[in-house]
Formats: C-alpha cells, sequence, structure tokens
C-alpha cells in the first residue's frame, strides 16, 4: 500500500476495519445477464460486401469491455455512413439512435480517412463515437500552472484525458496548486466542441492530486472530489487509539514523551484539523494545529491522513479530540459510548479519548514485582463473629438489610417477577455476614497456597455490601467489625508471609 506525499513517497502500514468500500462510482452494469455478442452494423463497403449491413460480420463484432460496454476501432475511408447496433448476429434485438429499439439509422461523415472508436453501452443502448483528432483534453486557466500549454489552448494542451477501460469515461489527474480555477474539456485542439456550457470551477484550498472526468456519453465534467460546497464526509473521519496508525505510542506515555495522533479523512474534503487536549487534573485545554501527512487508498476509497505530535509536560489522565474544518463547516471525531479504539463524528462531540500521563520517575515497589495475591470480597469471605451480623438495620437511607444463608445465590433484582425469584428487587443490600475475624482466622489457610499480600475489597463504613459508597473512611463498618477487631487482624499478618 502506498502513501502518497506531496513532494516524497513514504510509506505505511493501515489497518482499518471500519471504513466503508468506496462504491463503483463509475461502474457500469449490464441490464443483460447472458453473453451477448454485439455486432456494428451499417453501410461499411459497398452492397453485397461480407461487411455491408451485416448483422453477424465477424469484422465488426465489438470487444467486450467486461463492464456493461463493447467497443471497435475501425479505421475508416471518407464518406458518409449510416449504422445500427445488432444483437447475437441477428435484427431480433437492435438499437438505432438515441438508444432506441428498432430506432432510426445514426450517420457519422468522414471528411478524410480516420479511426473511429465506437463504444456501445448494453444498458443505455447508446452508441457513441469519437475520431483519434477529437481526444478530449483539459483547458482552462489552470494549463500554465499544472505546466499543460498556455491559458485556454485547446492547441497547446498536452493534458489529454484517456478512457484506458472503454467505459466512456475519459480522465487526466494531476497535482494542482492552491488557487480558484475555471476549465472545460475540449474535444479536439481547436474550439467547436467542449463542455460543460458555462465554465467549471475548481476551488482547492491547498495542493492536490486532482483526478478530472468526461463522460463522452452524457457529456458530464466533475473531478474526484465530492463537490466544491463546504462539506464534510463524516463516515470518512476516523481514529483508533489501539491501532499505531493513528496513535503512537500506544497505550499510556510518560510526562515528556511526545505522542502522535492522527485523523483520517476523505481524500480533499479538509482545509484543515486541530487536535483539541483537555488536561483533567488542572481543566487546562490547548488546540495544536495538525498538518497533512499524505493520503493513502484504503478499502478502494483514498483518504488523508492528518497529525499532530503532541508532548504532555504534566503527569495525569488527559482526553483529546479532532476538529475538522471545510470553510464554514466543522465536524469534531471524539470518543463513542464503547470506549477505546474508534470513536464517532457529530457537530460536537463531548466525550474525549483518554491519554493517561505517568511520572516517568516513578518507579514500582519492589514488592509488588514478587507478590502473589488474594484478593477478598470481606462479606462473602468467611464469617469468623456472627454478633456482628446485625449490627445495622438498613443499607441506604429506609431500605431493608437483606440477610442471606450462607448457601444462597446472591439476590439479583434482574430476575424480579420470574418464577420463584424471592429477592427484594434491590441491589447490593444482601449480606452473609463475612468480616475481618473471618479472614483473621483463615490466614493460616491464605498462606498455604503460597499467597503473600492480600488486597481487601473496601472494608470503610458504607450502606452497600460492596462498600464502593463509603460515607467515612476513617471508620470500619460495623458489619466488618470493630476497630479493635481490625487491629487484632494487622497485628497478625506482621507474623506471617502476608502483607
Amino acid at each position: 500500500m502506498r502513501l502518497y506525499k506531496t513532494k516524497t513517497l513514504v510509506y505505511m502500514t493501515i489497518l482499518l476495519m471500519l471504513f466503508q468500500p468506496l462504491s463503483g462510482l463509475f461502474s457500469h452494469q449490464s441490464i443483460n445477464a447472458d453473453e451477448r455478442d454485439v455486432f456494428l452494423v451499417g453501410s461499411f463497403g459497398s452492397d453485397g460486401d461480407p461487411t455491408y449491413w451485416n448483422p453477424s460480420s465477424s469484422e465488426f463484432q465489438m470487444n467486450n469491455a467486461q463492464n456493461g460496454h463493447y467497443y471497435l476501432e475501425k479505421t475508416l475511408p471518407a464518406g458518409t455512413y449510416e449504422y445500427k447496433i445488432a444483437i447475437n448476429g441477428g435484427w431480433d434485438e437492435n438499437y438505432g439512435a438515441n438508444g432506441e429499439q428498432n430506432g432510426s439509422n445514426m450517420t457519422l461523415s468522414l471528411e478524410e480517412e480516420t479511426t473511429v472508436r465506437f463504444v456501445y453501452n448494453d444498458e443505455s443502448h447508446v452508441v457513441t463515437t469519437i475520431t483519434e483528432d477529437k481526444q478530449p483534453r483539459l483547458v482552462g486557466n489552470l494549463q500554465p500552472v499544472i505546466d499543460a500549454g498556455d491559458e485556454w489552448s485547446p492547441g497547446t494542451s498536452t493534458a489529454l484525458l484517456t478512457d484506458e477501460d472503454y467505459d466512456n469515461i475519459y480522465e487526466f489527474t494531476s497535482q494542482v496548486p492552491k488557487g480558484d480555477y475555471e476549465y472545460k474539456i475540449a474535444l479536439g485542439d481547436s474550439w467547436g466542441e467542449e463542455y460543460p456550457s458555462s465554465n467549471a470551477s475548481l476551488n482547492l484550498k491547498r495542493p492536490q492530486d486532482i483526478t478530472f472526468y468526461y463522460n463522452h456519453e452524457t457529456k458530464e465534467v466533475y473531478t474526484n472530489l465530492n463537490s466544491n460546497k463546504d462539506e464534510i464526509d463524516q463516515a470518512s473521519l476516523f481514529h483508533n487509539t489501539w491501532d499505531e496508525t493513528y496513535r503512537d505510542p500506544f497505550g499510556a506515555v510518560k510526562a515528556g514523551e511526545a505522542v502522535t495522533l492522527r485523523l483520517a479523512s476523505a481524500k480533499g474534503d479538509l482545509e484543515k484539523a486541530n487536535l483539541h487536549v483537555k488536561n483533567y487534573t488542572t481543566g487546562d485545554s490547548e488546540v495544536v494545529p495538525m498538518t497533512e501527512s499524505g493520503w493513502t487508498t484504503v478499502d478502494g476509497k483514498d483518504l488523508d491522513f492528518w497529525e499532530a505530535t503532541w508532548t504532555p509536560s504534566e503527569k495525569g489522565v488527559h482526553g483529546y479530540k479532532f476538529i475538522a474544518y471545510d470553510g464554514e463547516v466543522v465536524k469534531e471525531y471524539g470518543e463513542d459510548a464503547q470506549q477505546g479504539q474508534a470513536g464517532r463524528s457529530g457537530d460536537t462531540v463531548n466525550e474525549l479519548f483518554q491519554l493517561t500521563v505517568y511520572d516517568p520517575e516513578y518507579e514500582t515497589p519492589d514488592w509488588m514485582k514478587e507478590a502473589v495475591v488474594y484478593q477478598i470480597f470481606p462479606d462473602r469471605f468467611y464469617n469468623g463473629n456472627p454478633e456482628n451480623d446485625d449490627a445495622k438495620s438498613n443499607a441506604r437511607g429506609d431500605e431493608p438489610i437483606e440477610y442471606q444463608d450462607w448457601g444462597e445465590l446472591p439476590d439479583n433484582p434482574r430476575l424480579a417477577g420470574t418464577s420463584g425469584y424471592d429477592g427484594d428487587g434491590i441491589w447490593s443490600n444482601d449480606f452473609y455476614g463475612g468480616d475481618i475475624k473471618g479472614i483473621q482466622e483463615k490466614l493460616d489457610y491464605i498462606e498455604s497456597l503460597g499467597v503473600n499480600t492480600i488486597y481487601l475489597n473496601p472494608i470503610s463504613h458504607a450502606a452497600s455490601n460492596h462498600k464502593y459508597d463509603a460515607t467515612d473512611y476513617k471508620s470500619i463498618d460495623p458489619m466488618f467489625g470493630t476497630p479493635e477487631e481490625f487491629k487484632a487482624f494487622t497485628d497478625e499478618l506482621k507474623n506471617v508471609a502476608c502483607t
């Protein structure tokens, strides 16, 4: 996969899973499923010749371009010709002017011997012709800036459009500098047949590779840009926090370490982009301008990559999002409800991708590196002192405490209303009686497992059984024991391997 820069070729590995493939913008599918033999039939030669109005002349059988079109290039002498299209070597299915079945003959006049390209569209049934002296070319005030001749000069234009796959779409690609331009597509090296009737416009806010298209059947002229209006293709905006293509390095970074963040967008879609970073600790925010680093093709779609390198100066948790601009249009891309990997776009996105910054001088304690940890949910571990089981009469406010027998399953209010449910429908108010005394009594068992570190879920005074809703961090919850029991527990820990 090649990534193109303005002056330099660079390479980037892209792993994208959420982009939609580029639709077949120039796909022309035949409405006929079966293989068809298509013949150009007309006054080629003289009456009695095998090529004269012969619907099965092998010399005038058209080639299948495998895109819904058939083509034939023939060098014909000067003269006036009439012709039609015949299908499968007979007259049962034939097409004339304007693609009409059984329609009138079409006419072609040549002043001298000329090579003519005939292209038949098996969907519209229209036939087009173009002679070698009528090759489409780009003409306009942009000719000098792309080194393609003088301004508005068909005769000097070297920006020749070609149709390599015979689908009647002629194209020419060139890098065009920033600026406002007008242009037409002229057929041949002089004025006389050019499209569109009014000049087409091209407004570029930065240098870009532009592909100009001319549809010889419809006479439509356009470019690979979405449009010249200010708009942003939100579906193409993309960032993935888990992919180093978009965030390098991955994961947490040290204070003072540079991190590069990238945003993908449809090619040529954005005028500029900014990175918005917020320090959650201080509340400070900053905006970092992004630069366009290059483009590549992903799943058939051309994408620009915008990047900014930001160096955090302080440890803490930071958040970031991207702000994309095209003229007066502004869109944002930030975190979505899933958190992690890709995000979402919108007019305003308040959720930020998280970036953790840590102190580069911090060293984890050596004892923790060798720790074998046993995490304990105290209420569910062991009941060492049944006398504290009813130390409180309520959980949250007036909510009752639901006492459970040790062998019972915890209450699951999601089952309320189902057969056999006998709980009270309240979350986290069911208790089993486990306490600090119970943990102390099982220290020998814990040590026998090879454990040297105990991690307790919260034991502070709180309403719930999990104690994460503590109301007094300096007091042990009475259902877990007394301060004296807690001190006895910690004193015994000093005599065993656990900490």
